[in-house]
């Protein structure tokens, strides 16, 4: 029995299949619209950004591997060392190096002199190929430094000097921040993927010829750079959030013998009348005299006092007391900075000891490349699930869930470097490798490494950014400063970095000559118990925040509109008389008022 399909169906199926075309072409040309924006000054930044992307992969991520392997007076501990000191030094300099290009040098000057840094320091790293390896590792700290700091440069300034050249200068046009910071991740993921890419062209070559290819690549694109000087948008400087921080420790300090105002308006610029500055902590009460208002006829004016430092508005006091109530919290992220070392140095040690078809540095940049690119991905999901809607306190209690996901892959992470370790050692023992063979690779497949990677961008994609937007989306009042990378977050993998040496000191009987004779099964085990009892520590700490110190007024608005939804329900349901509308429309004023 033939069935016949009416044109009419076939006609309606066509126009269907049209719609869902147009209307994905319309989804695509809106993407494109809102991220892709075309900078002249930006397209001379990403060599730069490129340049900086071949260096981190091609360089950086082996630096474990080439002390090991060249300096006969280098053990696994003391590798790890030079690796942790670079990082946790860079970690710091982005702090230091922020401050100054947000406070007192323009960016463009800080990114000139910090990549010149770079450049020298990858060159000085080329030369010390030729040195003999019986010289003491410790003589490579200087070239560490310089390449902390042409690290440094890069975090912050950098970026930030691209949403300079993405942001639409036309006056009185209102700026779509979050637009700004799309334009410049696409522009900044564009050309360190495509810096990604050249650094695996580099994996077969030797590492002298790495370290040199690097510096000319660098070097090539900081004339590139240089180029493009007048097509530059410089901004004026906003100041560092930093200096906030400062101001209100002097004023309050300088304020010490005042007493405390009995009415709201003893404080400087309390646009909320509050008598009691948000959050009300007794231990933090006396950083409210920094907005105190001194009623003494010689004084200098209030403007002045604010120009000087003696006088802070009570949004600024309140900032930098709700960002010191975040301390017990940031406390808990330094084990996750920990676990970031150890997969930088620890785990980039055992692929060189592992069976490998392909080439150990192509494997250790593929490794590496699959941590952040999962950490991305993940990322880039959650931005896209989690609605923009949201009110401020469901949002952050999805934040501080994003990051307690983060510590739960942090500990499977160490899980499974510890049960590859074991693995590994028990073949070491089967094999019966003497002390003269040590450095003959073990006949394991190197892709056993892959799940801990892939939990270590997991880890990453969880935590990282969710550590930044608690920090921002609590205490920072202008979402502007958005763009400018966690002070706190570096901060905390400096710490992790600097932890990760301590703890390779303590347990120095865990650590030998090279990675068959250690025991990193234990440190891994330890690793795992440590951040079992910090995600502990770290839900208490969250639960006790979120309950104390999120902002009262806000669960206040909810609740008002909540019940401003009800009243005007009502006023519809029941106004049948004149009288009770007219009574409704008067509560309903009244709560809109207290909104």
């Amino acid at each position: 029995m033939r069935i016949e399909r009416n044109s009419s169906d076939d006609q309606g199926c066509k126009a269907a299949a049209g719609n869902m075309f147009s209307k994905l072409g319309c989804v695509v040309t809106n993407w494109i619209r809102y991220h892709i924006y075309f900078s002249r000054g930006a397209l001379f930044i990403s060599g730069l950004v490129f340049s900086h992307g071949l260096a981190e992969h091609a360089v950086m991520c082996i630096l474990t591997s080439y002390f090991m392997e060249n300096w006969k007076k280098t053990d696994l501990r003391q590798a790890a060392a030079v690796v942790n000191v670079e990082e946790g030094a860079s970690t710091i300099m982005a702090i230091i190096v922020s401050y100054i290009s947000d406070a007192y040098f323009c960016r463009f000057k800080v990114i000139v002199y910090t990549t010149a840094l770079c450049i020298i320091g990858l060159l000085l790293l080329g030369v010390s190929t030729w040195i003999s390896p019986e010289v003491d590792v410790r003589l490579l700290y200087p070239v560490v430094i310089l390449l902390a700091v042409g690290k440094a440069g890069r975090d912050h300034p950098l970026k930030a000097f691209i949403v300079d050249q993405l942001t639409d200068s036309k006056p009185n046009q209102a700026i779509d921040k979050e637009q700004v910071e799309a334009r410049k991740n696409f522009w900044w993921r564009v050309a360190w993927s495509l810096g990604l890419v050249a650094s695996f062209c580099l994996s077969t070559s030797s590492l002298r010829c790495s370290f040199f290819t690097s510096a000319l690549v660098m070097a090539v694109a900081y004339l590139w750079f240089l180029s493009g000087i007048n097509f530059y948008c410089y901004k004026k400087l906003e100041g560092s959030p930093l200096t906030v921080v400062y101001k209100v420790f002097k004023a309050a300090v300088l304020k010490r013998h005042l007493a405390y105002p009995t009415s709201a308006n003893g404080y400087f610029k309390n646009d909320r009348d509050q008598l009691l500055l948000w959050p009300i902590v007794p231990f933090f009460r006396w950083l409210d005299k920094a907005s105190i208002v001194e009623s003494s006829s010689c004084q200098l004016k209030l403007e002045e006092q604010e120009i000087t430092g003696r006088l802070c508005s009570a949004v600024q006091v309140k900032q930098v007391k709700c960002l010191l109530t975040l301390v017990p919290i940031w406390t808990t992220f330094a084990v996750y900075g920990l676990v970031e070392a150890t997969g930088r140095t620890f785990f980039v040690a055992q692929a060189n000891d592992m069976d490998d078809n392909i080439g150990s540095l192509s494997v250790v940049c593929l490794f590496l490349t699959l941590k952040s690119f999962v950490s991305f991905l993940v990322s880039f999901l959650l931005q896209l699930l989690i609605p923009k809607w949201l009110s401020g306190a469901k949002r952050q209690c999805i934040i501080l869930v994003r990051i307690g996901l983060g510590m739960v892959f942090s500990i499977f992470s160490c899980i499974a470097a510890w049960q590859v370790e074991v693995h590994r050692m028990n073949l070491i023992k089967e094999e019966k490798f003497s002390d003269q063979y040590t450095r003959l690779t073990i006949t394991i497949t190197i892709f056993w490494l892959a799940p801990q990677f892939t939990l270590l961008g997991l880890m990453g994609g969880f935590a990282e950014d969710g550590i930044r937007d608690l920090i921002y989306n609590y205490h920072v009042a202008d979402q502007s400063k958005k763009l400018h990378d966690s002070s706190f977050r570096d901060c905390t993998l400096a710490i992790g970095n600097f932890l990760n040496i301590l703890f390779a000191f303590i347990f120095r009987a865990w650590f030998r000559d090279n990675i068959n004779n250690s025991r990193l099964d234990k440190y891994f085990l330890m690793l795992a118990m440590l951040t079992i009892g910090n995600l502990c520590l770290y839900f208490l700490a969250a639960l006790v925040w979120y309950r104390k110190f999120w902002p009262e007024e806000e669960t206040q608005q909810e609740k008002v509109k909540l019940n401003l939804d009800v009243t005007l329900e009502d006023a519809l349901t029941d106004s049948v008389t004149d009288n009770s509308l007219s009574n409704n429309f008067f509560y309903c004023t009244i709560i809109n008022r207290l909104i």
